[in-house]
Formats: structure tokens, sequence, C-alpha cells
């Protein structure tokens, strides 16, 4: 009769919390007249099964010009076709005008601070 009350309040009542990373879990096995009570103790990773009270951070969008960009954000990033170029807080551009060789294989001119697309490098593609 102790068993059965043990397993019963075993079995009803859920596993505590510790907030350390691991649950458990509780069977029974066994034939009539005999039981087993096991209690098996499962770590997660770190991690793994929590809730986090912070909103994940954005990712930053990828871009070729600024008008890829939601409105109020501006299109950069650095010299050469192998970089990604992401959308950002916009930056005061400069009102030279400066020669690029884009990405794109084109001849682009744009301010010397803000490039008006990704490039390859500063001049002329031709040169």
């Amino acid at each position: 009769m102790r068993i059965a009350m043990m397993l019963v309040l075993l079995v009803g009542c859920p596993p505590a919390e510790d907030g350390g990373g691991s649950s458990e879990e509780t069977r029974t096995t066994g034939g009539e007249g005999e039981t087993e009570v096991i209690v098996e103790r499962v770590d997660e990773g770190e991690d793994e099964g929590r809730l986090s009270d912070e909103p994940p951070e954005p990712r930053a969008l990828e871009c070729t010009s600024s008008s890829d960009c939601p409105e109020g954000q501006q299109c950069h990033g650095e010299a050469g076709c192998d970089t990604a170029w992401t959308c950002g807080d916009p930056r005061p551009c400069t009102r030279d005008l400066v020669t690029y060789c884009a990405c794109s294989g084109e001849t682009v001119q744009g301010s010397g601070s803000c490039p008006p697309e990704p490039y390859s490098r500063r001049g002329s593609c031709d040169g």
C-alpha cells in the first residue's frame, strides 16, 4: 500500500524546476505485484529549452543600394566585392564626387564618404 501511495505522489507531481538546465522523467515498470520506480535525470544544453525575456537581436538586412533599405536607413559597407553591405543608421555624406568601379563592372560616381553601391575599388573600371 505504501508503494502505491508513493507511486501516486511521484507520478502525480511534476518535476521541480531547478533552473539548472535539467529535467526529470519518472516511469514505472514491473509486473503484477511488483513496482519499480525509475527516475532519470536528463541534462540539457545550457541555452536549450530556456525562454529569454530579451528579444532576439535583429539581423542586418543585406543591400546593394540605399533603395534596398527601410526608410531612414542607408546601405553601407567596405570596399571589395566579397564583403556584404548592410542597411544601417544613416551617416553624414560629403558633397564631393568620387568615381568608383562598382561590383557590377560599371563605373559609378558618388560621395567620397558614402559610395552609391558596393565597389571593388576607387577609380574607373576602365583603368
